[in-house]
């Protein structure tokens, strides 16, 4: 039996069947089962504790017992004196990483950032989903922001922002989602999946039409992601008179409009021509 699992094709068909669960017994088997192994178990992560607690002196506190409302505090160590290397060995094997805002805050952001300008936490990562409930959310979207900011590699091809709770988006303030389109433009040249915030409806923008972004900055946004495949963002976005030029994204085949917590009326729209959204395929709402 030893020969065949030393067969890599054949231990990944054991993985996949058996789970994380238990593929992960076999990491104390033998060094050659463990570079195997190690791959498969660490390729989709659902959490960023399992990452962090690899760096040394880092500490967790649990705020609250109960699953939806408990917090971790997440102290890590200054730059200086961080110990990356058991982090790094398993960090290049993370394809896919979810994080759910409500339960991991970071105290100190210095040591995440100054590493990720070193060079990149997961280079290997393609899928990155933010989550976060409105009931427990300050608004300020800015935990959010700064994991995108810490995470974000060249290798991202999917990015969403996502709601826990609800048929909605997750609300930001629009010059957090003016630095999240920043972002993702910057590090992420191959981006074919993007889910966007909604608006907050807040004071400061209600004497402002909605969502308070100027077109021209979304229209130079926009047309930097011309591999874009999927998009999933709220109905505000059509109040920008930027319909066509999502139009215009030759590679766009499904569109996702999401509706808003607050009754938004969609704005009249000149028809399209015969060349506007060559190649959607689904659009719903």
């Amino acid at each position: 039996m030893s020969r065949y699992l030393d067969t890599p094709e054949i231990l990944n068909l054991v993985c996949n069947h058996a789970g994380i669960a238990a593929s992960s017994k076999l990491l104390t088997v033998n060094r050659r089962l463990f570079s195997i192994v190690v791959p498969f178990v660490w390729k989709s992560i659902d959490s960023p504790l399992h990452l962090l607690a690899l760096i040394p002196d880092s500490d967790f506190k649990k705020i609250g017992n109960d699953p939806i409302k408990c917090e971790y505090d997440i102290t890590l160590p200054p730059y200086a004196t961080a110990d990356f290397t058991r982090f790094d060995l398993y960090a290049q094997h993370v394809r896919s990483l979810d994080i759910h805002r409500v339960r991991y805050k970071v105290i100190q952001w210095s040591t995440l950032t100054s590493r990720s300008r070193a060079g990149p936490l997961l280079p290997g990562l393609q899928s990155l989903d933010i989550w976060n409930i409105p009931l427990f959310h300050d608004g300020s979207f800015s935990e959010e922001l700064m994991w995108a900011r810490v995470f974000l590699t060249q290798s991202v091809t999917s990015i969403r922002f996502c709601r826990e709770m609800g048929i909605w988006a997750p609300f930001a303030p629009h010059q957090t989602i003016l630095s999240l389109l920043d972002t993702i433009q910057k590090t992420c040249p191959n981006i074919d999946n993007l889910a966007l915030p909604s608006i907050s409806q807040d004071a400061e923008f209600l004497s402002r039409p909605l969502p308070g972004i100027p077109p021209s900055r979304l229209d130079n946004y926009l047309a930097h992601f011309s591999g874009l495949r999927r998009l999933q963002v709220g109905v505000w976005i059509l109040g920008q008179d930027i319909a066509h030029v999502l139009g215009s994204l030759t590679q766009l085949n499904e569109l996702f409009l999401h509706p808003e917590e607050e009754l938004f009326p969609l704005p009249d729209i000149s028809p399209f021509d015969d060349n506007t959204f060559p190649s959607l395929r689904k659009l719903s709402y």
